[in-house]
């Protein structure tokens, strides 16, 4: 509780108010933080085992169970983010969990016990209560992990769709509506036909991505666009120039920076 208030006091003061990509891959627990808990559950266990001293212990409760989350928690509170509380909390509950059930099993092999042993001796409501908590713990966390893997290879598949075969035309905007699963593409260069574009959505399977609606916006057809779609157009072109020009004047500040190092 305390750290959660040091936390949230932290950020609440704090000029930044940005979610860092740090936070939010807090917000959303995955299997694959179950098994890291496991993990380090299994570290924990071995490093106390030892005689000599060691930081290992701590080391596990502080990078796995408490610091992360409960940061995360805190910039929540502080700006009034319930998907960032509750996210955090969810991680923190996981690996406070996991990381306690490895520890007993581990305590329980390494003193040559059988870990169902202290299982069989709880009551039947300890049981259920137990089983129930796994499950609703793992199953979120698996369904959330199916679905980030699902969400990474459709944008992977869409750079390469786009990338490849508008390679002839100018992206000035690209848009993907997760809610209708539309990809939009504004472009420019030589016109594109309605024959062409079929030929161009037959090879969306080959990437992956044959279930995603594409609309392409033709820069060529503008001056049949009203007033507020050629803004959106103008609007769209000052962001594409600004970003070729920060990503220019980025190559030009390493070169000057590996310049001045052979000096």
């Amino acid at each position: 509780m305390v750290s959660l208030l040091v936390s949230t006091l932290y950020f609440w003061i704090s000029p930044l108010s940005y979610a860092s990509s740090e936070l939010i891959a807090r917000t959303s627990p995955t299997i694959w933080d179950v098994l890291i808990d496991i993990a380090g559950g299994i570290a924990g266990v071995i490093g106390s085992r030892k005689k000599e001293a060691n930081n290992i212990v701590p080391g596990v409760a502080i990078a796995t169970a408490l610091m992360l989350p409960i940061c995360t928690a805190g910039y929540g509170l502080a700006n009034g983010n319930v998907r960032f509380l509750f996210g955090a909390l969810y991680l923190f509950l996981i690996n406070c969990v996991f990381i306690m059930l490895t520890n007993i099993v581990g305590t329980r092999i390494l003193m040559r016990k059988s870990p169902l042993s202290s299982f069989k001796e709880l009551n039947i409501k300890m049981k259920i209560g137990l089983i129930s908590l796994i499950v609703l713990l793992v199953l979120p966390a698996s369904y959330s992990a199916v679905t980030l893997t699902i969400d990474q290879a459709r944008k992977e598949g869409i750079k390469q769709f786009v990338g490849k075969e508008f390679a002839n035309h100018t992206v000035i905007n690209q848009v993907y509506k997760s809610r209708n699963n539309e990809l939009v593409l504004t472009v420019v260069g030589d016109p594109i036909s309605e024959e062409e574009l079929e030929t161009i959505r037959q090879k969306q399977a080959s990437y992956g991505i044959q279930s995603v609606q594409l609309k392409v916006n033709q820069v060529h057809n503008s001056t049949k666009l009203d007033s507020e779609t050629t803004k959106e157009f103008y609007e769209n072109i000052d962001k594409y120039i600004d970003q070729k020009l920060s990503k220019k004047d980025s190559q030009n500040d390493l070169v000057k920076e590996n310049e001045a190092d052979k000096d």
